[in-house]
């Protein structure tokens, strides 16, 4: 498949780009877990349209202005079949779920892509106010 931003390889590494460190533990628990569940993933996948520079701003800054105010998920993680676009959170709440799903709506208007897309929210508190309130709006809740 072909990303539009840098692809790794599903498996633990020394860092997570752009991940804080709470949620970095969330994600390498994951990993360590489901060695086998993703092909490949990203990190921070830039969607949306970011906010609209100046008219007179340079061609460059324009374009970090752009990348800059854009939305950006945790992770976006390929199975060979589907994407699955994830908001890694400790304690996840509403607002993690609202995430999640505007990072996939974005997604789906960004990359046109003719495969499932399903917005996940990865937390360590699985609490059944999250879950019922992501079930209802399509979100899946994983706890790791």
């Amino acid at each position: 498949m072909d990303w539009p931003e840098r692809e790794y390889k599903f498996e633990t590494r020394h860092e997570y780009p752009h991940m804080l460190p709470r949620d970095a533990v969330i994600w390498e628990r994951f990993i360590i877990k489901n060695p086998d569940r993703f092909i490949s993933c990203l990190y921070d996948l830039h969607v949306g349209d970011g906010a609209k520079p100046e008219d007179d701003t340079p061609p460059g800054t324009a374009y970090a202005w752009t990348r800059l105010t854009q939305w950006r998920a945790d992770v976006a993680a390929w199975d060979g079949q589907t994407l699955f676009i994830i908001e890694v959170k400790p304690d996840a709440k509403a607002s993690a779920v609202g995430q999640a799903l505007g990072y996939k709506i974005l997604a789906q208007d960004n990359l046109k892509l003719a495969i499932p897309i399903i917005p996940v929210v990865l937390t360590d508190i699985c609490a059944a106010e999250t879950e019922r309130f992501a079930k209802a709006v399509g979100v899946e809740v994983w706890c790791a």
